[in-house]
C-alpha cells in the first residue's frame, strides 16, 4: 500500500478567492498566485485549468530567475500529469524539478520530488529504479533531519520489497522504523499506515492471526485520521489477508467496504483491484458465477495505473476455470503471467528470481500458468512418403513439433480416453507437419508401453478415426 504523494515543496494552501485577482500584481506575486491557484485547482481534479495556471507561473518564474518557483511548479506539473495518466511527462518533470533543486541547493524540494518519483515509478511498473528513488529520497531527508519525511519513504518503499519482492526482512525493519518516528511525532496517518502494512507482512509470512490483527488496527487508525485512502488500502489489505485465512465472508465484507470507499471518493484505480480480489473471496465462498461477473467487471476497467494489475486477470482466470470455461481461462492465465513478467521486468536478475519465488502472489501466478499452459517438444521423424526397408537420408527426415499436453486433457476423466485423444493429437500433428511416426515414437512421447500404444491405435481406426504409423522404428544413417 502506497502512501498519497510526498507534502509540497510550497508549504500553505491558498484559497481560489485570494488569488482571483492578477491585475495590478508583480511578476513574482503574479507567479505565486498562479501557482497557488493552480495547485488548488488539482485538488479540485480541473486538471486542464491547473495545467495552464501551473504553465503561466512557470514562464514567469523563469523570467524574474526563480528556480526554487521553478522547481516547485514542475513538482506540481508532475503531479498533475501523473493523476492525468500521462506518465511519462509527469517523469521528466520530476527528473526536471530534482535537478533544478540539486543545483540550488533545495534539499527539501529535492527529497520531496525523487519521493514522488519512485511514486510514480512504481505505478508505471518500474520497480528497480522506483527502489533506487525511494532510496535517494530516504539520504536526503536523513541529511536534512527530516524524520517524518524518512518515514514516508521508508514506508512506501517497505511496501515495494514486500508486495513485489518478497524481501519482507528488509520491509519489516524500514516499516518499524518508520512507525517509530510516527509514534513519537503523534502522526495518527502514518501510524496506521505502518500497522497496516506490518499486518501485511504478518499475514503473507504465516502469522495470520498475527496480522489480521495488526491490519484491524490499522483499519481503526485510518478511520480515526479521515483518510479514506489508506482506509481502502487497508481494507483491502486486511480482505487479502482473510482470503489466506479460508475466512472468505468477513474477506468479503472488508473488500465490499474497501470498493464503496473508492466508489465514494473516485479512486478507480485501487477500486479495479479491489473488485478483482472480492471475486476472489466470492469464489472462495462457493458463489461461482458471481465471481465470474464480478472478475469480468474489474477486468472491463482495468488499465497500466492498476498496482498489481495481473493479479486482476488472475482472479478472473480462476474463476472462469471453475466454470468450465478452460479456453478462457487459460488466455487470462497467460495475461496474468505477461503482466507480472513486465511487473518485474525492471529488476536485476537475482531479485527477479527472488521475488517470483519469494512472493506467494507471484507464485500462485507462475505455478497456474506453468501447469495450464500446453506442453510441447520437438521429434525427429521420418518424413511422410519416405521409403522402408533401408536407412533413411538425412533430408528424409523432419523434425516436427507435439503438443504432449493441454489443459483440456486433465478435464478427460477417464486415463484411456485421456491417453486416446492426446494420441489422435500427435497423430494429426505429425501429419500437418510432414512427419510419419512409428509406434515406438508415439509410446516415447505418450510414456506407455509399445503394446498399449498398439491396442490404442486399433481403438481409434475401429471407431473410424485416421491412425496411421510409419511402422516399425527403421535404424538410421549416420
Amino acid at each position: 500500500m502506497i502512501a498519497c504523494f510526498a507534502g509540497r515543496a510550497a508549504e500553505g494552501v491558498v484559497h481560489l478567492e485570494a488569488v482571483a485577482a492578477f491585475r495590478g500584481a508583480d511578476r513574482r506575486q503574479q507567479a505565486d498566485a498562479r501557482n497557488a491557484l493552480g495547485q488548488n485547482l488539482i485538488d479540485l481534479q480541473r486538471f486542464d485549468e491547473a495545467e495552464s495556471q501551473l504553465l503561466a507561473a512557470l514562464a514567469l518564474y523563469g523570467e524574474i530567475n526563480d528556480a526554487r518557483g521553478q522547481a516547485e511548479v514542475l513538482g506540481m506539473l508532475g503531479t498533475l500529469r501523473m493523476e492525468r495518466g500521462e506518465s511519462d511527462l509527469a517523469e521528466a518533470d520530476f527528473n526536471r524539478a530534482i535537478e533544478m533543486s540539486r543545483t540550488i541547493g533545495y534539499r527539501h524540494g529535492e527529497a520531496v520530488y525523487q519521493m514522488n518519483l519512485g511514486i510514480l515509478l512504481v505505478i508505471k511498473g518500474r520497480l528497480g529504479t522506483a527502489l533506487r528513488a525511494f532510496e535517494g529520497a530516504a539520504a536526503t531527508y536523513s541529511e536534512i533531519a527530516n524524520g517524518r519525511g524518512r518515514a514516508l519513504v521508508l514506508a512506501n518503499s517497505a511496501w515495494i520489497r514486500h508486495a513485489n519482492l518478497g524481501d519482507n526482512d528488509r520491509a519489516e525493519r524500514d516499516v518499524t522504523e518508520a512507525h517509530g518516528v510516527y509514534e513519537q511525532i503523534g502522526d495518527i496517518r502514518g501510524r496506521a499506515h505502518c500497522l497496516a502494512l506490518l499486518g501485511s507482512i504478518k499475514a503473507s509470512a504465516g502469522s495470520v492471526e498475527e496480522g489480521l490483527a495488526l491490519l484491524h488496527d490499522g483499519v481503526a487508525l485510518t478511520l480515526q485520521a479521515k483518510d479514506s485512502w489508506l482506509a481502502a488500502q487497508a481494507l483491502r489489505e486486511l480482505a487479502a489477508a482473510e482470503l489466506v485465512a479460508g475466512r472468505a465472508n468477513e474477506g468479503i465484507a472488508h473488500a465490499t467496504r474497501a470498493e464503496a470507499l473508492c466508489e465514494q471518493i473516485g479512486m478507480n484505480d485501487l477500486r479495479v483491484s479491489v473488485t478483482a480480489l472480492l471475486g476472489r473471496l466470492l469464489l472462495q465462498a462457493g458463489q461461482v458465477e458471481e465471481a465470474v461477473r464480478v472478475t469480468a467487471h474489474a477486468m472491463r476497467d482495468l488499465n497500466p495505473g492498476v498496482e498489481l494489475a495481473y493479479q486482476v486477470p488472475f482472479a478472473h482466470a480462476l474463476a472462469l476455470a471453475a466454470v468450465g470455461r478452460g479456453p478462457d481461462a487459460d488466455a487470462h492465465f497467460e495475461m496474468a503471467h505477461t503482466q507480472l513478467s513486465s511487473l518485474l521486468s525492471d529488476l536485476g536478475e537475482v531479485d527477479r528470481a527472488r521475488a517470483l519465488l519469494a512472493v506467494p502472489a507471484h507464485r500462485e501466478v507462475v505455478d497456474a500458468w506453468t501447469r495450464r499452459r500446453p506442453r510441447r517438444a520437438e521429434q525427429r521423424l521420418a518424413r511422410h512418403g519416405a521409403p522402408t526397408g533401408r536407412p533413411l537420408a538425412p533430408h528424409e527426415w523432419v523434425t516436427i513439433t507435439w503438443t504432449l499436453h493441454t489443459p483440456a486433457d486433465d478435464d478427460i476423466a477417464d486415463p484411456v480416453a485421456r491417453r486416446r485423444e492426446r494420441l489422435q493429437r500427435l497423430l494429426v500433428e505429425a501429419g500437418d507437419q510432414g512427419g510419419a511416426p512409428t509406434v515406438d515414437d508415439l509410446a516415447g512421447a505418450l510414456e506407455a508401453s509399445v503394446a498399449t500404444i498398439r491396442r490404442d491405435l486399433a481403438a481409434l481406426r475401429q471407431s473410424g478415426r485416421p491412425a496411421p504409423t510409419r511402422g516399425t522404428r527403421q535404424r538410421r544413417a549416420g
